[in-house]
């Protein structure tokens, strides 16, 4: 138990806490696939400490936001790294700085 907590740990110097999360779950049903397939009594990652997420997800944007968001990017290019943009089902394609 002691090794795997410190993989999690380990993996978290490297990875996302979200990539780890998910590492978390694989590990934990490899486990529990062992146990049920009678290889192993008992699961070693049964009491895995659960890895805490890196925050919250972004909020929620609506339509309009986005659309604002575009405009002003739009509105500031400088011609330079310029390419044309469509957001999806909308009627108009808006030009947008893109980096480079």
């Amino acid at each position: 138990m002691r090794d795997l907590e410190a993989f999690l740990q380990a993996r978290l110097g490297e990875r996302s806490p979200t990539t780890v999360k998910k590492e978390r779950v694989t590990v934990m049903e490899f486990f529990d696939w062992a146990v049920a397939m009678n290889i192993l009594q008992a699961s070693p990652a049964a009491n895995l400490t659960k890895v805490k997420s890196a925050g919250d997800l972004p909020p929620f944007r609506t339509y309009q936001e986005i659309e604002n968001t575009v405009a002003t990017v739009a509105a500031s290019a400088d011609g330079r790294g310029v390419r044309r943009w469509c957001m999806p089902s909308a009627d108009r394609c808006d030009r947008v700085r893109t980096s480079g």
